[in-house]
């Protein structure tokens, strides 16, 4: 498992990584966590391990750290531009 250096209230950026296994039931592949969260059955194993994959693959990407006060100059932004969309049509 990967570790994160935590902030100052204690709790990780980003979420932890755990720990994902295939298991074969009902003739079908299934993956789950190792908390037990199930992320689909699959028809083949190979079919299960691409989709593990591709759970490791979005659990490497790294957010940027970002104030609140951006995030919400953002979202007031994205939304000053919807209602400017919409006037035009």
């Amino acid at each position: 498992m990967d570790t994160v250096e935590k902030d100052e209230s204690g709790m990780s950026p980003f979420p932890q990584k755990t720990e994902k296994v295939i298991n074969y039931e009902d003739g079908q592949y299934c993956v789950y966590s190792e908390t037990g969260r199930g992320f689909g059955c699959y028809n083949s194993e190979a079919q299960a391990q691409d989709r593990l994959e591709q759970i490791e693959r979005f659990s490497r990407r790294v957010l940027r750290n970002v104030s609140d006060d951006d995030l919400a100059t953002v979202h007031d932004t994205l939304h000053r531009l919807q209602r400017t969309a919409s006037r035009k049509t």
